[in-house]
């Protein structure tokens, strides 16, 4: 889909960027606050069970390049 949506001409990829921001629904500070401290709660309990592993920024940045093939 991402793909997909980069190979648009640039008008039409506006226009999907228009349509996309305006459907989302914000929540409060407090509730984007609530959320975000749900998920540290969540990824830090999945590093302590050794579900995933931790990278640094530079890798993370690597592997999402290579992902979308930006390298």
């Amino acid at each position: 889909m991402l793909d997909d949506a980069l190979s648009l001409p640039d008008e039409e990829r506006e226009a999907l960027v228009e349509v996309l921001i305006t459907s989302l629904q914000w929540d409060s500070p407090e509730d984007v606050e609530r959320a975000w401290s749900e998920e540290i709660v969540r990824r830090l309990e999945r590093l302590g069970r050794g579900e995933t592993v931790a990278v640094d920024w530079d890798e993370a940045k690597r592997r999402i390049r290579a992902r979308h093939g930006f390298e």
